[in-house]
């Protein structure tokens, strides 16, 4: 991506640009080339929201889902991965296998867990392949399938992931000792 001035950002944001709104929100939050300043990134991460920006809803729904407002969270995920966001769609699989911490057992759901760690993971999202291979090595929410665990962690090493090489290399090692 193009770097652009705060300026250029703020000019874009004012004309409805949701992913200006969304960089200036991470400016302002982390002090990345302005002072750090709270009050200024809520601001822009709510007109980040207001558009619809699929990041921002995923920090939003991330804040609510850390604040135990759990209704409100699934909210803003959902809208996110249904915008196409693959982060969303990551992190819902994980919520509803019932993979995140001080998560409200009533809404495990693995067969819709899976199904949406599948479909981020079949789009490109790394965690989402290595959880995939790490749940058809281990035989958590699935059947114990080597070669499925295999697939899936080649996806992400070939992505780049090197915790995916990792795992994929103690898993050729425990098959190649078992034979």
């Amino acid at each position: 991506m193009e770097t652009r001035t705060l300026e250029q950002l703020k000019n874009q944001a004012s004309r409805g640009d949701g992913q200006a709104c969304y960089e200036l929100y991470q400016e302002y939050k982390n002090g990345i080339h302005v002072a750090e300043n709270e009050k200024t990134a809520q601001s822009w991460l709510n007109k980040a929201i207001d558009l619809n920006h699929p990041e921002a809803l995923v920090v939003q729904g991330l804040n609510l889902l850390g604040r135990g407002k759990t209704e409100d969270a699934l909210e803003y995920l959902e809208n996110a991965g249904a915008n196409h966001s693959l982060a969303a769609k990551n992190i819902l699989g994980q919520f509803y296998l019932g993979n995140i911490d001080r998560m409200p057992m009533e809404y495990i759901n693995v067969d819709l867990g899976l199904h949406l760690l599948h479909e981020a993971a079949m789009e490109g999202n790394i965690d989402s392949q290595i959880m995939l291979g790490k749940c058809f090595y281990t035989g958590k929410w699935v059947s114990r399938n080597e070669m499925m665990a295999v697939y899936f962690l080649e996806m992400a090493r070939k992505a780049g992931s090197k915790e995916a090489e990792t795992l994929l290399d103690e898993v050729n090692r425990i098959v190649t000792d078992l034979n």
